[in-house]
């Protein structure tokens, strides 16, 4: 299978960026897988969890992430949110941001 070069970018610093077997963002209609290959597309994200798998059956990064777009290309998958906080291995510090951002 194809890797996907993933890169997550902030207005303050590029948050992560490494090849990835898949990615799954959230999408304002709903969350979506992305793989290497997919077609090219443009998307608004909802705040949510963004999840990275480096191999096929694990998921090796999570990060919560605010409202933003996600550009996909056949190779790249840019990302762009206005922040990022890394919930790898922690789902109660990524239910607790999503409630404070539902609220907000």
């Amino acid at each position: 299978m194809t890797k996907l070069n993933v890169e997550l970018v902030t207005p303050e610093s590029l948050v992560y960026s490494s090849d990835a077997h898949m990615v799954v963002v959230p999408g304002v209609e709903g969350d979506f897988g992305i793989l290497g290959g997919h077609s090219p597309m443009i998307s608004s994200l909802r705040p949510g969890v963004i999840d990275i798998y480096e191999s096929e059956a694990k998921i090796s990064k999570s990060l919560f992430v605010s409202e933003g777009f996600v550009e996909v290309t056949q190779e790249r998958c840019t990302i762009l949110v206005r922040s990022a906080t890394d919930v790898t291995g922690n789902p109660e510090e990524a239910s607790k941001l999503l409630a404070d951002a539902i609220a907000a």
